[in-house]
């Protein structure tokens, strides 16, 4: 134990430090969402700059989200191998907890953000010189903002899923016809051809129930966004 607690500490920061990152990629959106809504206000669609201002930053962070997931995800492994756990359900509950934590950080961040925190911070202009680095919600609601969020966000994350599995799916493809396996399939039995099948492990489906998890959060934390 004592040989392995460098490392539990080495994991719990890098969780946190990870988390850290979150929170500053947040943070990046929410100063170019002010940013653009004072450029937006001195153009021809300052009537559309709420909605724009909503899909485009919705859009990055989106990209972020997946980004850090993917990178997430590979460091997460590696941290619980140098734990050196001696039974595979604690090493595989020990890879869950990292993840889970970082995608709730990761995904839920900016709702949080939305539904409970924005507009909620007035300040003066007079604080700031000429100019207010509030970001309020519409005269509305923030609601629609939250609603716009989290439609890009589950029809996006779907459609970059289908995008990745179809390309998996087409190199596997590419690569058996480029090495003739057509020719040798037909002359190998069942048996023969299932052994080269992918392997399943443990830890396998850890990242499907980690996202059946979010998307249940999503419907339970946010249905009244987006019924």
């Amino acid at each position: 134990m004592k040989k392995r607690l460098p490392f539990y500490l080495v994991a719990i920061l890098v969780v946190l430090i990870t988390v850290a990152i979150v929170c500053t990629a947040l943070f990046s959106i929410i100063v170019y969402r002010v940013k653009m809504n004072y450029i937006l206000k001195e153009t021809s669609v300052q009537a559309y700059a709420s909605i724009i201002i909503t899909i485009t930053s919705a859009i990055m962070n989106l990209i972020c989200t997946l980004g850090l997931s993917v990178l997430y995800y590979r460091l997460a492994k590696k941290i619980t191998d140098l734990e050196h756990h001696n039974f595979q359900s604690t090493y595989d509950g020990s890879l869950t907890i990292k993840i889970y934590i970082f995608q709730f950080a990761n995904y839920y961040s900016s709702f949080f953000y939305i539904a409970f925190f924005k507009g909620r911070f007035n300040t003066y202009p007079s604080q700031y010189g000429s100019q207010s680095f509030d970001e309020p919600c519409d005269p509305g609601g923030c609601l629609l903002e939250l609603s716009i969020q989290l439609l890009i966000f589950m029809i996006g994350n779907q459609i970059v899923n289908i995008i990745a599995q179809l390309v998996w799916v087409m190199r596997d493809i590419s690569a058996c016809a480029c090495c003739g396996g057509s020719s040798n399939k037909n002359a190998q039995k069942q048996w023969e051809i299932d052994k080269n099948l992918d392997d399943i492990d443990s830890i396998t489906l850890i990242d499907e129930y980690i996202t059946l998890a979010i998307q249940f959060g999503f419907v339970t934390l946010f249905a009244v966004a987006f019924p």
